[in-house]
């Protein structure tokens, strides 16, 4: 591994709340081995540093690695395979119903290659099993994440409850008595896992995996929500939650998810989780776009990171998240494209834009993100979330060297006003395409658009033989099933909800 010297003409630092992100002009970065040795001007640091490879010029803007806080790794994205945007609840029976993947390992392979040609360089990834091998597919996910050399803070997931609905008496009892013959043939043949079964396996991937500091994987305790989760799954978790160990989850994504809590234990989820000690600043919370004001006040005063999906929560329906009264009362945020960017690209960087816009009431003096605040949200945050504080998130030295290269004349051109502050012109201007040099622990993974670990034309090649495979028969026979199904999900959902639940953000109502 060569030594670097990064040249750009800026090199933007995220700021602590309030203040505006740090610019270095005419600015080079040292990096010795995996890690940033020197920060400071580019004439200094090359008579310091003159026999260290040369990467960039003064035609290039520097940043912190892009840190994408909630994922699933599917590369071909659900309108790919053929499931169109829907609501979040049967949307997951379209999911359900398209055909196995061939082969995990490219395919989470496509999604890293996407990411990283947007300037990632970390990924949460929130697993989700789509073959019913789990380990093989575990550890298909972790060789792609070897391939690509991201690092990844995997969650391994549990979903053992309410299979079908929020309900489960209810949804038995309104299918046909052939249909619910057959829901319960599936469900004898393929049992969810139990509580040591779960817990087991984390810990054996937890002792074979995880590392401290900047180690490229992490593993984290993963269930899918905590509707689809058993109590003494969730409670084991807390208690290892409080000893150190990490955890993420989908929280109240959706309102059928947050009346959940409220009919069954008369108090929100942020609450209910409260109570089983699994807030703090280990544990991450995708979504929660349907909080209230007392849940934010929970997780400020506890300092979980609530990763948000503006996109993906745009596309299915399920709402836009109180993101600026959370930023309001110092609740830590990070960015995630869930899979879904409204571009279906999985670049980060317009989701970034997406973020800083989205979140404006229609008052000068409503709290708002500002490009800044999103600047810090997709670096130092988002390195909390994947539990990586200290050690990346920020060029500086001693931290590793996680770095990414923009071009400032595809960015700017034809012209920008000299006043207008690097970071307001990345977050309002940049596209994924711009970034063309992405460097992770002191290896230049891409260069000039090129990727240097694996060869794009071939995994694309593969993927596309790989994904044009007809389904199985048991392909076949589960799509069936959810599609006879699916209606009576729907039918759950309009009877569900006997209260109106009001979304924080009011931004315009008729007269």
């Amino acid at each position: 591994m060569a030594n670097l010297l990064v040249h750009g003409k800026y090199l933007l630092n995220p700021a602590q709340p309030g203040e505006k992100t740090a610019v270095v002009q005419d600015a080079a970065v040292a990096v010795t081995g995996t890690s940033i040795a020197a920060v400071g001007s580019y004439s200094a640091l090359k008579k310091q540093y003159p026999d260290y490879r040369e990467v960039g010029s003064n035609e290039y803007l520097i940043l912190p690695g892009l840190i994408d806080v909630h994922h699933h790794g599917w590369g071909l994205s659900a309108i790919q395979q053929g499931a169109l945007d829907d609501t979040l609840e049967p949307w997951i029976y379209d999911l359900l119903m398209l055909k196995s993947p061939t082969n995990v390992y490219l395919d989470t392979l496509y999604g890293n290659m996407k990411l990283l040609e947007s300037g990632v360089t970390t990924v949460l990834h929130s697993h989700f099993c789509r073959t019913g091998n789990y380990e093989d597919e575990v550890n298909a996910t972790l060789k792609a994440y070897e391939t690509s050399g991201q690092r990844v803070a995997l969650a391994l997931e549990v979903m053992n409850q309410h299979p079908f609905a929020y309900d489960d008496d209810w949804f038995l009892q309104h299918l046909s008595v052939p249909l619910r013959t057959q829901v319960e043939a599936a469900l004898k043949a393929r049992p969810p896992m139990d509580r040591d079964t779960y817990l087991n396996l984390v810990e054996k991937y937890y002792t074979e995996r995880n590392q401290e500091g900047a180690a490229k994987v992490k593993i984290l305790y993963g269930p899918i929500n905590a509707v689809w989760t058993t109590p003494d799954i969730l409670e084991a978790i807390g208690e290892r939650v409080q000893q150190g160990r990490g955890l993420h989850l989908h929280v109240v994504e959706t309102p059928y998810q947050a009346e959940y809590f409220f009919k069954h234990y008369g108090k929100s989820n942020i609450a209910w989780l409260h109570e089983m000690h699994l807030l703090g600043p280990r544990t991450s919370f995708a979504h929660a776009v349907w909080t209230t004001r007392d849940d934010l006040a929970l997780l400020a005063e506890t300092g979980v990171t609530v990763c948000h999906n503006a996109s993906s929560n745009l596309r299915l329906r399920s709402g836009i998240a109180p993101l600026a009264f959370m930023h309001e009362r110092g609740v830590n945020i990070g960015v995630g494209t869930d899979g879904g960017t409204l571009n279906d690209d999985d670049d980060m960087v317009q989701e970034l834009r997406l973020v800083s816009k989205l979140h404006r009431l229609p008052r000068p003096t409503s709290p708002w993100v500002s490009p800044h605040d999103v600047m810090r949200m997709a670096t130092l945050n988002g390195a909390r979330a994947t539990l990586r504080a200290d050690a990346i998130g920020r060029i500086e030295p001693g931290r590793a060297a996680d770095i990414i290269l923009v071009n400032l004349q595809t960015m700017t051109q034809p012209y920008l006003a000299p006043d207008i502050h690097m970071a307001d012109a990345f977050v309002y201007r940049a596209k994924g395409t711009d970034v063309e040099t992405v460097i992770i622990d002191g290896e230049l993974v891409m260069e000039n658009r090129t990727h240097l670990r694996f060869n794009k034309a071939d995994l694309l090649a593969q993927l596309r033989e790989a994904a044009a495979q007809p389904p199985t028969a048991q392909d076949l026979q589960r799509a069936d099933l959810f599609r006879q199904c699916r209606p009576v999900c729907v039918e759950f959902l309009n009877q569900y909800l006997d209260r109106e639940m009001a979304p924080q953000y009011v931004l315009n109502r008729t007269a």
